[in-house]
């Protein structure tokens, strides 16, 4: 009997999990200006702030839109979901950028705790999860102001 609920309860416990995908955004040379939708259904605003931060950090141009802009407003153009749950403390239930490049999907992040209630680690710092989010959707380096000047 002890063996049955041992296996039940490694089969529940695995069964909970994080799943967190990114297909990187590839940008070439100096990035084009990237466009952010806004989202109005977000209802914490420091996701949007600390993308915009961590993209700013990158030194990738940006702007924002309106929440009715459509993705083939700009060249390039972002898109981006956040739900949070409370379970004894606020966090990052689940979190989704996407980016198009005419329209065309292009890279996207995906975080995702809906099967991982369990985990501890879903307790993460949320801003350091967007950061993580964002920093491996746009792997380019920082672009040194003072190396581009030096080449004119």
């Amino acid at each position: 009997m002890n063996k049955i609920v041992l296996a039940i309860a490694c089969l529940l416990l695995s069964a909970c999990s994080i799943r967190q995908t990114v297909k990187p955004v590839e940008l070439s040379g100096q990035p084009s200006e990237l466009c952010i939708v806004k989202n109005s259904q977000v209802s914490r605003r420091e996701f949007l702030d600390i993308y915009m931060a961590t993209l700013a950090a990158k030194s990738i141009p940006m702007k924002t839109l309106s929440d009715d802009a459509t993705i083939d407003a700009c060249p390039l153009t972002s898109t981006y979901t956040a739900n949070y749950r409370w379970d004894f403390a606020w966090y990052l239930w689940y979190a989704e950028i996407k980016v198009y490049r005419n329209a065309a999907l292009v890279g996207e992040a995906i975080y995702d705790v809906t099967w991982g209630g369990l985990r501890l680690d879903k307790f993460a710092d949320i801003e350091d999860k967007i950061r993580e989010l964002v920093n491996d959707l746009f792997p380019t380096k920082k672009i040194d102001s003072t190396k581009q000047a030096d080449k004119k």
